[in-house]
């Protein structure tokens, strides 16, 4: 699996105690979310609410960020945010990994995604069905158009993307919930050119596919796109 550690943090964060002593997450919406920030992975925070539940925060839902007086106790002094990690322009968002990294753009909205078809109730060996339900979790698979606008190569495989769901959980791509359909293997998107391909995800049981929503996530050479709605499909 491919993850970023020590990264600061991401977006126009607004660096400062909070009147109540938590972390704030305002979201692109409007709506304040008071919060414990845990970490931050894989473009997205990881935040505890007060009710003691844990949730996926996606780095493309955030505006802003004021933290608490205990962030620094919590993350730790090395992963906090710098002068270097605030930036942001409205089309992409930077991120900063380690201390004097350079600025790297991670949504690209020359990647565009179309939902063409997809399946929410994969047919799995049932060694694989037993271990994706014994994680609470269920197999779905999007067929995806990958539409490659940039000036640039695109390197996608089957790891390279995310799905969310209605409540805004953020779930991996997963080999092991491919079922009978082929994996898709390291693959090159021309400038220009398009990849249609199945890509299988272990989600929540719950998850409503007319409601959810991908995105291509390469966390190694921090590229994302934007999030496109499941919806189009079937």
């Amino acid at each position: 699996m491919r993850f970023v550690s020590r990264i600061l943090f991401v977006l126009t964060i607004a660096i400062g105690p909070s009147s109540r002593g938590q972390d704030v997450i305002t979201f692109k919406t409007g709506k304040d979310v008071d919060c414990k920030i845990l970490m931050f992975n894989n473009g997205a925070f990881t935040v505890k609410l007060d009710s003691g539940e844990t949730k996926q925060a996606p780095v493309a839902n955030i505006s802003s960020i004021v933290f608490g007086d205990s962030a620094s106790a919590t993350l730790g002094q090395d992963t906090m945010p710098n002068e270097g990690a605030i930036l942001g322009d409205g089309k992409s968002v930077s991120v900063v990994i380690g201390a004097n990294a350079p600025n790297v753009t991670a949504l690209n909205t020359d990647i565009k995604l179309t939902v063409k078809k997809y399946d929410n109730k994969v047919s799995l060996e049932n060694e694989y069905a037993r271990a994706i339900r014994k994680k609470g979790l269920k197999a779905v698979a999007v067929n995806i158009l990958v539409e490659n606008r940039s000036a640039n190569e695109i390197e996608i495989d089957w790891s390279s993307f995310k799905i969310k769901d209605q409540d805004d959980n953020v779930f991996d791509a997963s080999i092991y919930a491919t079922g009978p359909r082929e994996w898709l293997s390291r693959t090159l998107i021309k400038p220009g050119d398009k990849v249609a391909a199945w890509i299988a995800f272990e989600a929540s049981p719950g998850i409503v596919m007319e409601k959810a929503m991908v995105r291509f996530d390469d966390v190694s050479k921090s590229i994302f796109s934007d999030w496109y709605p499941v919806s189009g499909g079937n």
